[in-house]
């Protein structure tokens, strides 16, 4: 009897959830490449292999809410100084990230509040050594943070005009940029005439007087017709003429591109007849916050408004085609639209990106592990947060760690992403102490496999898997269908004594190749067997930690198709 072998022994295409899951083929031309999966869970691909997400760790309680809620984060450096900056119940607070068990610290006092009653949203920005941070009601003076006291802004009121209430802000080509609504503009070059002595003059980034057009109204606007600005970014350019890139100025529905003069002189000389020259870069799609455009090497990559991930770079190149690429490939087929408030960043060449309160999904954009090798990013599929609702992500950027804010039982609680192949450690929420490990549980689907003759009838009839790396008790539940059944049947299960052959590596077991056995004869949609068809899908739901290194599926051919008998 002839018997047939497919399968795969490498995952370096990660998901592609865009196209049917059939294995590409003459047949079939625009299905899965074989290195693809159909859909991931939890899962990372990097080397090839599969094997599950970077683990959370447990870092502090930032309280809980009784009134405003979380408004927002960033991080806050300074030599020898590293803390996470936050409003909660419409006051700030501070975090040592440097000290084990850290304690929050209020930075007001008990008469001071960030902004107005029921400030849902602030903005953060750190220019030299201050954190400006904006309540985002559009009405409140900011508040300067220089690591040991804060003081609020005196805005456009008084003789030292300073930065005034606004929403988004960047710190680009030595300048605080800030936008109200569909206006921006800018305060005043670091180091220039209007900063003090006692800061060495560089706090003149806090003062608004050489742009004079805009102490007079007349602000730098995008067109009418578009939304409030929602994003102000800078991506790196080293061609030296443009300095450090375009700033680039973020609607819900376009991205515009503005070229700043680099000269004092050309900036004090600016009018409303001669402004800096500000082009469309995105005219479909823009971002919906500021927290989800991500700086990626030379690159934006942004969360889009329709719920693509898309790329300033891509946008620019491919101008003149008919659609932009989707970095995602096809996610939101499985997760729906994202929801609530987006934000992520790049850890450790991977793309992190909130997608709804328990979702996140995460981009490899350096799989190939290989220098000099250029390869496109791999989408990693979605990461699954069951214990609390996603807040905010946000990143260290000087020392690459991520962290996540979640909402457990109405505490606001800080994670960090840690790459240690260890459970979980959650946070004991019932005591507020202490932490309890969790396994990574994570999920992989693979191509419906056809065995090189998809228009063949064929019986399963048998399959390995190929695993390693294996620390501490894991479980591997198998599933299989049929071609396009509905309906998984549980094919076998393997832990303990299956899955326990010592490795070289301390703790740590290999079982090379685990045989699955023969499937059941389960009978399934159309009154159908579920191990006869024309192509077969595998899912692994996998609790624990392993590497999968293959999938290997067996099957023979069967002289004539069986539809309404259920013997052969």
């Amino acid at each position: 009897m002839e018997i047939l072998t497919d399968g795969s022994l490498c995952f370096n295409g990660g998901v592609n959830a865009a196209v049917d899951p059939i294995l590409k083929s003459s047949v079939s031309p625009h299905g899965l490449d074989r290195d693809e999966l159909a859909w991931a869970v939890n899962a990372r691909f990097r080397d090839g292999t599969a094997k599950p997400r970077e683990r959370l760790q447990y870092r502090a309680v930032l309280g809980g809410s009784t009134t405003g809620g979380f408004a927002g984060c960033a991080i806050y450096h300074q030599t020898n100084q590293r803390e996470l900056l936050y409003i909660l119940d419409n006051k700030l607070y501070k975090l040592d990230l440097d000290i084990t068990d850290p304690v929050p610290v209020s930075l007001m006092d008990d008469n001071q509040q960030v902004g107005t009653d029921g400030c849902e949203r602030g903005y953060f920005c750190q220019a030299e050594k201050w954190m400006i941070i904006q309540a985002g009601d559009y009405l409140t003076n900011p508040w300067f943070y220089d690591g040991s006291t804060i003081r609020q802004s005196n805005g456009f009121s008084g003789s030292t005009k300073e930065i005034p209430p606004a929403g988004p802000m960047a710190y680009y080509m030595g300048r605080v940029w800030f936008a109200v609504g569909r206006r921006y503009g800018a305060g005043d070059l670091v180091g220039g005439p209007s900063g003090t002595s006692q800061n060495d003059y560089m706090d003149a980034v806090l003062r608004v007087s050489e742009l004079t057009n805009i102490l007079s109204n007349q602000w730098f606007c995008v067109p009418a017709g578009q939304s409030i600005i929602t994003a102000m970014r800078y991506n790196f350019e080293p061609n030296e003429l443009f300095g450090q890139g375009y700033l680039y100025i973020f609607t819900m529905n376009q991205v515009y591109a503005l070229q700043v003069p680099l000269s004092s002189d050309e900036w004090t000389d600016l009018t409303s007849t001669s402004m800096p020259r500000q082009t469309v870069v995105s005219p479909e799609v823009g971002a919906p916050s500021d927290k989800c455009v991500i700086p990626a090497n030379g690159d934006l990559i942004f969360l889009a408004n329709d719920g693509t991930m898309r790329s300033i770079k891509l946008a620019m190149r491919m101008y003149s085609e008919w659609a932009d690429t989707d970095l995602l490939i096809g996610l939101r087929n499985r997760l729906g639209a994202p929801e609530g408030d987006p934000s992520g960043f790049v850890l450790r060449n991977r793309l992190y990106m909130r997608w709804n309160n328990n979702m996140l999904v995460a981009c490899d954009l350096y799989p190939t592990m290989r220098p000099f090798e250029s390869v496109a990013p791999v989408t990693d599929g979605a990461i699954e947060i069951t214990k609390g609702v996603i807040v905010q992500l946000v990143k260290d950027e000087i020392n690459d760690r991520g962290y996540v804010v979640l909402n457990q039982d109405g505490y606001y609680v800080l994670y960090e992403l840690v790459d240690d192949n260890q459970p979980d450690q959650y946070l004991d929420i019932e005591l507020l102490q202490g932490t309890k490990p969790m396994p990574v549980g994570w999920v992989l689907e693979t191509p419906r496999y056809t065995f090189d003759y998809p228009l063949i009838l064929k019986r399963l009839i048998g399959g390995h898997l190929l695993v390693d790396q294996i620390r501490g008790d894991v479980t591997i539940v198998v599933r299989w269908r049929r071609d396009s059944d509905t309906c998984w049947h549980i094919w076998t299960v393997l832990d303990g004594g299956r899955l326990c052959v010592p490795d070289d590596s301390p703790g740590s077991y290999y079982d090379y190749f685990v045989d699955l056995g023969q499937p059941p004869s389960v009978i399934s949609t159309g009154g159908r067997y579920s191990n006869i068809g024309y192509s077969f899908q595998l899912a692994l739901e996998i609790q624990g930690h392993c590497r999968i290194r293959g999938i290997v599926l067996k099957a023979v051919p069967l002289e004539q198709p069986i539809y309404k008998s259920h013997e052969l």
